[in-house]
């Protein structure tokens, strides 16, 4: 199957894009909004394509033939993510503003209009989302480390209390384990791909005890703390896009606010670890299953990168800051960190994990993506993962 298939079949699933957004309805909010050569444009001037890869949003390319300008529109909500959600903290107003500071300071795309139930948004030509060469360069990432910095750095007029994310994944577990582990055992393992061990991976996922992982966490982060700060909550390496005609700094920007709010600085840090280890691009251009997108992870990154990254991140939290004084010396130094993105990485990885096991519309997604049980068997094992690495971090560096 081709890559635009996979991707065309997991968002079929998801979304309705065949009737939302009309080119009549484009071209009305791209001549209303743009003016310019947008007021001049037609209906035959006008195309209309979808984005896909997001899964909160619904995003349209819209192009004027006549004149070659590209803009994005942005459509809310989707089929799986409303508004009032465990995720979400910040709302759609509040989205809007975000977005707005984030062009301001040059960590997103500009925003160029705001409609009800969506908004325009700079089209960066050129740009892609970043490739296993961007991973593995350490100056492309220090340049996103900087992007996320500024982001921290950010005051903004939100609630300033991280969720409790202990309760939070103790509810959820608690509501929807029993359910999930009888739903995912009812689905048939696939008789095409004998190669993937699913039975040792239901074994697997059954067998977790996510109790003795929330005491784990919660005794941890007592020795561990981490600074709350406006944080991006869904650092996929696919929320970012690399410019290829630009270098340090500005080479890397972020995308897709929609779950940003006050959060610990280590949940950001450590997902991103995390994520660096799922190459969708070049799994689903082989022509593999989205399953390999899970089984195939890359090792994780290494205790030098990690290092690298938050050597530049530090860097501009200083240059950022209003008054270096609110660096705190106890905290805000490499060693410390090194260790909360393992610890607050696991903490938000396995929130994440409880909110999709109690969440008909993720199991939806999951079975979008192949057999459920890999998806939650590489999220368990990522978890479990990031604890082995905070105890040898622990005994090395306390």
């Amino acid at each position: 199957m081709s890559e635009n298939n996979l991707v065309e079949k997991l968002h079929d699933n998801l979304f309705d894009f065949e009737n939302d957004l009309s080119t009549e309805r484009a071209l009305e909010l791209c001549s209303g909004h743009l003016q310019g050569s947008w007021s001049e444009a037609s209906l035959k001037d006008i195309s209309v394509n979808v984005i896909r890869g997001g899964f909160v949003n619904r995003l349209f390319l819209i192009q004027n033939n006549k004149t070659n300008d590209k803009v994005l529109i942005r459509l809310y909500g989707g089929k799986f993510l409303p508004q009032d959600n465990q995720l979400r903290s910040i709302g759609y107003e509040g989205e809007v503003l975000v977005f707005q500071l984030m062009a301001e300071k040059s960590i997103g795309p500009k925003l160029l209009g705001v409609f009800d139930g969506g908004r325009l948004e700079e089209y960066r030509e050129g740009c892609r989302t970043p490739l296993k060469e961007d991973i593995n360069d350490l100056q492309t990432m220090a340049s996103l480390a900087k992007q996320l910095a500024r982001l921290h750095s950010c005051r903004l007029p939100f609630n300033k209390q991280p969720k409790d994310y202990i309760k939070l994944t103790r509810d959820n577990f608690e509501k929807g384990w029993t359910q999930y582990k009888d739903f995912v055992q009812s689905i048939p393992f696939p008789l095409d791909r004998p190669h993937v061990n699913y039975q040792e991976r239901l074994d697997s996922v059954l067998s977790f005890d996510y109790k003795e992982t929330l005491e784990w966490l919660e005794k941890e982060m007592k020795v561990i703390p981490s600074k709350v700060v406006f944080s991006h909550n869904d650092m996929n390496i696919m929320n970012c896009l690399i410019d290829p005609n630009k270098s340090g700094d500005e080479k890397a920007i972020l995308l897709d606010f929609e779950l940003c709010g006050y959060n610990f600085r280590g949940a950001d840090i450590g997902c991103h670890f995390g994520n660096r280890r799922f190459d969708l691009e070049g799994v689903i251009k082989q022509g593999n299953s989205f399953e390999d997108v899970f089984l195939l992870r890359s090792p994780h990154p290494s205790e030098e990168n990690r290092r690298h990254f938050i050597e530049a991140y530090l860097l501009e939290v200083k240059k950022s800051m209003d008054n270096n004084n609110e660096m705190d010396p106890k905290i805000d130094h490499m060693d410390h960190i090194l260790m909360e993105a393992e610890l607050y990485g696991a903490l938000y990885s396995l929130f994440m994990l409880s909110y999709m096991v109690n969440s008909n519309e993720f199991k939806e997604m999951a079975f979008s993506m192949g057999h459920p049980v890999v998806m939650v068997s590489t999220m368990m094992e990522g978890v479990t993962e990031k604890k082995d690495i905070l105890k040898d971090l622990k005994k090395r560096l306390m």
